[in-house]
């Protein structure tokens, strides 16, 4: 059975009696059914999740029974397969994915990806191949957990710990440079200063704002951009200092430097010439001169003033 039933609801749960969805970008929560289910989450925005771990900010997708195949969509998902042999595909966003009893198969996808299990850290053995394979063998008695594969999952966790299973890289920060007028508002956006760092882990990045200014000031407007202000007799050089965060670690300080110029100011010059003193009868030549170019040359006479 197979059905789009992603128009039906905005919110709450969906419970299938079994068979192949897609396009559920606008539910919240999605319980499969006893049997083998497939489920596709669209674009999903983050919701609630009540059943996957418990948690919030994530949409989650809950198998239940049977050999699932549960994908997330671009946002950060809760992904439990529960009982049977389950893959679960993460997709983009953070997500946190559960296999449950079996043997299940996790790939993680884009961010930073957390793989759960039910016991402790001790209880399970971490090989990974050359291809960067990883897989968790659970070793208790009967092995509830099963033989769990992972790619692109970068954390494990425990009931008793965490484990980086791909260790964070912390960013690197870049100096920057802008050019800014006296007094005028410079607007600097997150994506300017992060244009030129980088994350070793390909991690989305957020600007943290160190030391500010000494002849301006810096506020963060209501689009989270940067506005920059010189105090306004000030031309020269300026900085502020900030890091960039994976949300995990933080780069060390990068310096924004800030080139101040004065605004221009509109000059006129009027100079006289032809030799005409107050009172001379004749012709003169006005020049008008802007900011130190010449523009226009009337010509004037100075004549005696008729009789009456």
């Amino acid at each position: 059975m197979t059905g789009d039933l992603g128009a039906a609801f905005t919110g709450g749960t969906a419970t299938f009696a079994g068979g192949s969805f897609t396009g559920l970008e606008q539910y919240r929560e999605i319980v499969g059914s006893n049997f083998d289910d497939n489920i596709t989450l669209g674009n999903a925005t983050q919701g609630t999740d009540n059943n996957a771990n418990n948690t919030t900010g994530f949409v989650g997708l809950y198998g239940r029974d049977g050999n699932d195949v549960l994908t997330g969509g671009t946002a950060s998902n809760d992904l439990y397969g529960d009982n049977g042999n389950d893959t679960l595909n993460g997709l983009g966003g953070n997500d946190r994915l559960t296999g449950g009893a079996g043997a299940d198969t996790l790939n993680g996808g884009d961010g930073r990806d957390t793989a759960f299990f039910s016991s402790r850290f001790s209880d399970y053995t971490i090989a990974t191949d050359a291809a960067g394979v990883t897989y968790i063998t659970d070793n208790r008695s009967s092995s509830p957990d099963g033989i769990d594969t992972l790619t692109s999952v970068e954390i494990l966790q425990f009931s008793d710990r965490t484990f980086q299973l791909i260790a964070n890289v912390a960013p690197v920060a870049t100096n920057d440079t802008f050019n800014a007028t006296s007094g005028n508002a410079l607007i600097i956006t997150p994506a300017e200063l992060l244009a030129n760092d980088t994350d070793g882990n390909a991690d989305p990045l957020s600007v943290l704002i160190g030391a500010q200014p000494a002849h301006g000031t810096l506020v963060t407007d209501a689009q989270g951009n940067f506005v920059y202000t010189s105090d306004p007799a000030f031309s020269g050089t300026d900085t502020f200092t900030y890091r960039a965060s994976d949300g995990l670690a933080q780069s060390g300080f990068a310096t924004v430097t800030l080139t101040v110029a004065q605004v221009p100011v509109n000059t006129v010059d009027v100079t006289v010439s032809g030799g005409l003193a107050p009172g001379q009868i004749g012709n003169a030549t006005v020049t008008y001169t802007h900011n130190g170019e010449a523009t226009f040359r009337p010509r004037y006479c100075w004549c005696r003033r008729p009789a009456h």
